[in-house]
């Protein structure tokens, strides 16, 4: 079982933690205050979760102290309410892609009920004795450690992948995506991973892809698509202007630096700017 730390003041505390238990799962009921201890100076936490996200060693070397991080496998939960998600998050929080690194369920009460019925204990005991049974088949090498994509699987995938709009919402759903693979193929006690799994795997990540635009804490489509039109407009009357210009010409850090920079991808990879001797250039439709 991980170690579970019901809240972290710092990175340096992280840091201990982890070394203490590398297997560790951060539980906030009010997320909230994660966002508020990272707004401290100097603080590294919030890029200390996010580099671990994918990654098992994080490193910070400063002056006066030093944080390493080794075989770590770090998890985070937690709870917040919609009106308080939206209101949480700052320029930083945003900028390092923490929001899209969250998987996000939402949740609205349809009744009100004072006494909650007990749950149905042998279904409980169903669903226990079956992860038990599959733990036990883990340790045992009965489980694959890797899981083979059939054709008919990978088809699918690709074409969802492919059609993937581009948006920031979609960040990192791909990546999302291949895990939740291996989840279900292991509970439905498949050797690989088949069109019924991708089926699942897709409707779950379609369903995170309607929350991320309905949490949305910056409504970060309407601040990119408006710094792509600045964007346009400088340089049909400024062209072959450096990124710097633009960005103070515009005044693109009131949207943020991480949105500013979105909408310089988006135009490059739509081949509407490019650069030229390290200077954006729009390129005009002929």
């Amino acid at each position: 079982m991980p170690h579970i730390e019901q809240g972290i003041g710092s990175a340096e505390g992280l840091a201990r933690v982890l070394a203490q238990y590398p297997d560790t799962l951060l539980a906030y009921d009010e997320l909230r205050s994660l966002l508020d201890k990272a707004k401290a100076q100097s603080s590294v936490l919030l890029p200390m979760i996010a580099g671990l996200y994918e990654g098992h060693e994080w490193d910070n070397t400063i002056k006066n102290s030093q944080i390493h991080v080794t075989n770590a496998r770090l998890s985070l939960i937690g709870c917040a309410t919609g009106d308080t998600y939206e209101a949480m998050w700052d320029r930083q929080a945003v900028a390092i892609g923490l929001p899209n690194r969250l998987f996000i369920v939402t949740a609205s009460r349809e009744r009100k009920i004072a006494f909650p019925v007990e749950p149905n204990a042998e279904k409980l005991r169903c669903i226990h004795s079956r992860i038990v049974a599959q733990v036990a088949a883990s340790h045992a090498g009965a489980v694959p450690r890797r899981f083979p994509v059939d054709d008919e699987a990978k088809a699918a995938f690709e074409k969802w992948y492919i059609a993937l709009p581009s948006s920031p919402h979609t960040t990192r759903l791909d990546t999302l995506g291949r895990s939740l693979m291996v989840l279900f193929a292991v509970t439905m006690n498949k050797a690989q991973v088949d069109a019924e799994v991708i089926g699942l795997v897709l409707q779950v990540l379609d369903y995170e892809f309607r929350v991320r635009i309905a949490t949305d804490p910056i409504d970060a489509d309407n601040a990119i698509a408006k710094l792509e039109e600045k964007i346009r407009r400088y340089l049909r009357i400024h062209p072959d202007s450096s990124v710097r210009n633009v960005r103070r010409n515009i005044n693109a850090d009131r949207q943020g630096i991480w949105a500013f920079q979105h909408a310089i991808e988006n135009l490059t990879k739509s081949h509407e700017v490019r650069e030229v001797n390290k200077k954006l250039r729009l390129v005009e439709a002929p």
